[in-house]
């Protein structure tokens, strides 16, 4: 029995053995597990944080678009806005040209044509957009969102390097705001609307830490890199990158220049000019086209600058959450996120930072707040620029400015008391309550504050200080903190976001718009077969102005910062729609189709904007484009009087132009336009006037429009059926409110909206049940609206008349054998009595015309608009145009002398660096 219970008493003994080693091994397991997780954030601290900054911002940016319902199979699309108005475009005719082997630097795809220098510096150069070129036939969507967040990416990077290796911290909170500074508000707005600035504000912290690097290391080269950089990549917003990086390097050398040292950083500074100065000289290749562009084609009627009236308040404003309603106007865009919000105050109240240091940080956030408020340091800030509408396009140093301040300031976040936190936190809630009301009176502009908005930002605020309290007790995890903080950031940034991308344009309606024209430009180049005629068309009522340039067509629209205004004023005495900005397709006529060799309209249907049409969809639903082929197109060059070379329009009345320039040419007196009589016209008005007013001025037409539904409907009666135009003619347009638009003619299918002052010629649809011309004059968005015009001209138009002029500019045209980007090869044969060769390609002093293969001199005609040369007598003539980009040469020729200096820099430093080192090594032997 004993020795039974002594077996027991064994047995239970060693099973005991056995748990208490297995639940030892169970412990050393889980403590090593422990050790090892540990481990390896302490690594990640110390070497990989850059990383997790990149990809936490890759994951966020993908979950904003996909939020926004603007990535693949969402309801809407990246491309819109500018972005498809100008960037998408510009970069896709870089592409196109560079896959077929062209110059990049001219483009038949723009304005007819036009040196592109300005078009690519500004919009296109970045070498992030090779991704555009390596992914061509991706859908450009798809691909714009992989810039876009790529560049985000590389802002959370840079910034993260900047806090690891310029400020010297280099735990999680630098990846927390490297978040804020990727989401700023700048980035949040401009997101998918101006990508180009996005590389200025992603070098923007390189910049800065290769500042500090080449002051403490005496190594330049890196910094030249990044400002050489900046400068091709976007010269314009290059240049605030540099000026910020003055203001810091001012802020660095008074943070370290003492009496002993300050010889040798007299001496740095100086390599610091040199290297900004050999980063513009290698960048020259860009600006130097571009500056003489601008010098050439600087147009004399460039839009005013609206004047600043931003408050200091509103600047505070806008940065809290969800305070973006709209890109335009007189945001500052500062928002950088809640906590560089709440930590900024006790920044400049912490006692543990030197006053020297904070006094550098006020007076520099003084200087960039004074820039948003004082014109002259706001013009500054621009290049001495005034630019309209999106105002604060320097606001992203701002907010790198702000998130560093809060960087420095996180080192010594348990210093905060929670009780000094809620008072910040009360402070906060007053102001917002008080500039809430003083919206509703009327006292200051309204912005996006809303009680919402109070609620949501205490919310996020509170969260915040609770995030703050817990990081200062010992048994918190700080894993579990930091997870908790990014995922409170996340929510915050992507939400705030997700506010700024407003006016998506709808999947469907980008789409259909592609497909439309895409298999427009099929059939049409099925028709042409294997031809190498040159030749142009339009797309009218296209969602976009430069579709030229996005499909790679000949073209005559364009829309952006860059234009050739000598054409555009032309086109616009020939009847096309024009503004300081842009030329569009709205307004055309046969006419100005026969003379600047357009042959064909695609005339775009409205489509449904929540289906996508195939193309067999598009034929059974009725939405199928309208391809008009007009025979009676001259080509692109054509024999014409003398009188062109001095040729100016005789005024704004499109139709009288067109006559006027017609007669010339040949000297025939027939008019293809004749004014309708005022007996024949009528105006119907609903909640609308049309009038003359003597006291103001007896010749001016007055539009009014006292409601929403406020319209005229003009009507002309014409028993010839003749084709009728109407052109509302503008020397100055005035307009107290919104802009005045139409629509219902034949160039307005469907209601779509051009703004009226442009003066374009329209042509008024028939109606077959009441034997009249209508035209329907709608207005936009406004209750209570007025303009004014010089003249109401309405026209008929005869085709017979128009066949006159044709068939006799067309007996001695210009036959096109070949042409690409830049250079055109042809023949003319000469019989008549003219010698003046005239073609619609514009004048461009960087083209070189060669008859028979000897160079001639080229004319520029019809109020210096047109390339024209004077052949020599009757004859059969070889004629080659060649383009050559005016400045590229001396560019280059800088650029070299840049790459050059930098190479010099680099052995001179290296040198140095040895020789030194030889110097240490034989003092210490000699100790």
């Amino acid at each position: 029995m004993t020795e039974n219970t002594n077996t027991v008493n064994n047995s239970i003994d060693d099973k005991s053995k056995e748990i208490n080693n297995s639940e030892k091994k169970s412990e050393k397991k889980s403590e090593k597990k422990k050790f090892e997780i540990e481990d390896l954030i302490k690594r990640i601290d110390k070497k990989y944080y850059w990383i997790i900054a990149g990809l936490l911002t890759v994951i966020l940016a993908y979950l904003t678009f996909s939020f926004a319902g603007m990535l693949k199979s969402g309801m809407f699309v990246m491309v819109r806005g500018d972005l498809a108005e100008t960037h998408v475009p510009y970069i896709r005719m870089l592409c196109r040209h560079i896959l077929n082997g062209e110059t990049p630097w001219y483009s038949f795809d723009i304005s007819m044509g036009m040196n592109t220098s300005l078009a690519l510096a500004y919009y296109a150069l970045s070498p992030v957009n090779v991704l555009y070129l390596i992914f061509y036939n991706v859908d450009v969507n798809v691909v714009t969102a992989a810039v876009i967040i790529v560049k985000m990416a590389l802002a959370a990077i840079f910034f993260q390097l900047f806090c690891a290796k310029g400020l010297k911290v280099d735990d999680i909170k630098s990846v927390l705001f490297s978040i804020c500074y990727a989401f700023c508000g700048f980035m949040a707005c401009y997101a998918s609307y101006h990508i180009m600035w996005q590389d200025a504000y992603f070098m923007l912290p390189l910049i800065c830490l290769f500042v500090i690097y080449g002051f403490e290391k005496k190594k330049f080269a890196p910094l030249i890199a990044c400002y050489a950089y900046v400068f091709i990549s976007q010269f314009y917003m290059g240049y605030m990158d540099g000026v910020f990086s003055f203001i810091f390097l001012l802020g660095f050398l008074a943070f370290k220049i003492n009496k002993e040292n300050y010889k040798e950083y007299i001496k740095l500074t100086l390599r610091w000019v040199g290297s900004g100065i050999i980063a513009v000289l290698i960048s020259a290749f860009v600006w130097v086209p571009t500056l003489l562009f601008l010098l050439i084609n600087n147009p004399p009627d460039a839009t005013d600058f609206t004047n600043l009236n931003v408050t200091v308040m509103e600047i505070f404003n806008s940065m809290f959450w969800g305070q973006f309603n709209d890109i335009i106007g007189r945001h500052s865009y500062t928002y950088t996120g809640l906590p560089v919000l709440l930590l900024l105050p006790f920044y400049f109240l912490n006692k543990k930072i030197s006053i020297k240091e904070k006094i550098i940080a006020g007076v520099t956030v003084a200087f960039i707040l004074i820039c948003y408020i004082y014109i002259p340091f706001y013009k500054f800030m621009h290049a001495f620029d005034a630019p309209d509408f999106f105002w604060f396009r320097f606001s992203y140093v701002f907010s790198f400015l702000l998130c560093i301040l809060a960087v420095r300031q996180s080192m010594f976040i348990k210093e905060i008391k929670i009780s000094g936190a809620f008072k910040y936190l009360i402070a906060l809630v007053l102001f917002f309550s008080i500039e809430y009301r003083l919206q509703k009176l009327e006292a200051i502009p309204e912005t996006a504050n809303t009680p919402l908005n109070l609620i949501i930002n205490v919310l996020f605020i509170l969260a915040w200080i609770g995030i703050a309290f817990l990081s200062s007790k010992e048994k918190v995890k700080k894993v579990s903190l930091a997870a908790l903080a990014i995922l409170l950031l996340s929510v915050e940034v992507v939400s705030n976001m997700n506010l700024c991308l407003y006016g998506k344009t709808k999947e469907g309606a980008y789409y259909n718009w592609e497909n439309v024209v895409n298999h427009s430009l099929d059939l049409i180049y099925e028709n042409e077969g294997d031809s190498k005629n040159f030749y142009r068309l339009i797309v009218n009522n296209d969602i976009i102005h430069n579709s030229d340039s996005f499909f790679g067509y000949n073209g005559v629209c364009d829309f952006a910062s860059c234009e050739n205004w000598r054409v555009r004023n032309t086109l616009a005495n020939l009847g096309f729609a024009t503004t300081s900005r842009m030329t569009t397709a709205t307004g055309y006529n046969p006419v100005a189709n026969m003379l600047l060799n357009i042959k064909y309209v695609i005339e775009c249907k409205y489509m449904n904007e929540d289906v996508i049409y195939t193309n067999d969809q598009m034929y059974e639903n009725d939405v199928d484009p309208v391809i008009n082929l007009y025979s009676k197109t001259l080509n692109l060059g054509y024999m014409v009087n003398d009188d062109m070379i001095n040729y100016s329009f005789p005024g704004r009345n499109v139709f009288e132009n067109m006559n006027d320039i017609l007669y010339r040419m040949t000297g025939i007196e027939d008019k293809c336009f004749t004014r309708i009589s005022k007996d024949n016209i009528k105006y119907v008005y609903y909640d609308s006037l049309v009038y003359q007013n003597p006291e103001v001025d007896e010749n001016m037409y007055f539009m009014e429009f006292y409601s929403e539904d406020g319209i005229v409907h003009l009507k002309v009666t014409n028993d010839d059926l003749k084709k009728v135009y109407a052109q509302f003619q503008v020397e100055n347009p005035l307009a107290e409110e919104g802009d005045f638009v139409y629509g219902g003619g034949v160039n307005t299918v469907n209601g779509h909206d051009d703004i009226m002052n442009l003066s374009p010629a329209i042509e008024l649809p028939y109606e077959e049940t009441s034997n009249e011309f209508l035209l329907d004059i709608g207005r936009s968005e406004t209750s209570e609206f007025k303009t004014s015009f010089d003249n109401i001209n309405i026209y008929e138009f005869d085709d017979d008349i128009q066949k006159e002029f044709f068939d006799d500019l067309s007996k001695e045209q210009f036959v096109v054998d070949d042409y690409k980007s830049g250079f055109v090869r042809g023949h003319i044969n000469v019989e008549g009595d003219r010698r003046l060769m005239m073609t619609s390609i514009p004048y461009d002093e960087g083209w070189s015309v060669f008859v028979n293969g000897r160079e001639v001199e080229t004319l520029a005609l019809v109020d210096g608009t047109f390339l024209g040369l004077q052949l020599p007598d009757t004859g059969t003539y070889e004629i080659v145009m060649k383009y050559k980009l005016p400045g590229m040469d001396k560019g280059v020729i800088l650029t070299a002398v840049g790459v050059l200096l930098l190479v010099v820099m680099v052995v001179f430093e290296f040198v140095l660096k040895k020789k030194k080192k030889k110097e240490a090594v034989a003092e210490h032997e000699a100790e």
